[in-house]
């Protein structure tokens, strides 16, 4: 708990209701800037703060709703970002994602690595730039994603520009 209230607590960082689909949400300098963003970006500053300081947290990619997992003895605790890094238990995951539908998985509290955190939160910008008809952003959006996924960003291979391989 210590953890989750020096994160969020003390440094004000908040879930974003108001517009939850503002990109600025989701770029970590602008959730440093204004304190509020979605839950994938307020976990990825609370990473980088536990990365710091040595700490075993670890990104819990739980459908429709990032998490934090501190590892402790007897397992994961989760911590939800968008609460004010409220401790959750794995029944209150369940039962976020009844309502939408969606069956559950023990997997779904597994901890992701920086790679998956990245797709996720590129996928989100490119549904955010799709939806407002932003073609510029969603383009470099776009070959953000495809360089994160190993393949050629469309134009480099007219460029012949090489990606690194994994």
């Amino acid at each position: 708990r210590r953890f989750a209230s020096a994160v969020f607590d003390e440094n004000g960082l908040a879930g974003n209701l108001e517009p939850y689909y503002d990109p600025d949400n989701s770029y970590i300098n602008r959730v440093l800037d204004t304190r509020s963003g979605i839950p994938i970006s307020l976990a990825a500053v609370g990473l980088l703060i536990a990365r710091r300081a040595s700490l075993p947290v670890v990104g819990i990619g739980m459908p429709t709703h990032f998490l934090l997992g501190y590892e402790a003895v007897g397992g994961h605790v989760l911590i939800d970002p968008f609460s004010n890094g409220k401790i959750i238990t794995a029944e209150e995951s369940r039962q976020r994602l009844e309502p939408l539908g969606i069956v559950w998985q023990d997997a779904y509290l597994l901890p992701v690595d920086a790679r998956e955190i990245m797709l996720r939160m590129t996928a989100n910008l490119f549904l955010i730039y799709q939806q407002t008809g932003d073609q510029e952003q969603l383009e470099v959006v776009g070959r953000i994603a495809s360089m994160l996924q190993g393949k050629p960003a469309p134009g480099d291979l007219e460029t012949g520009t090489d990606l690194p391989q994994e």
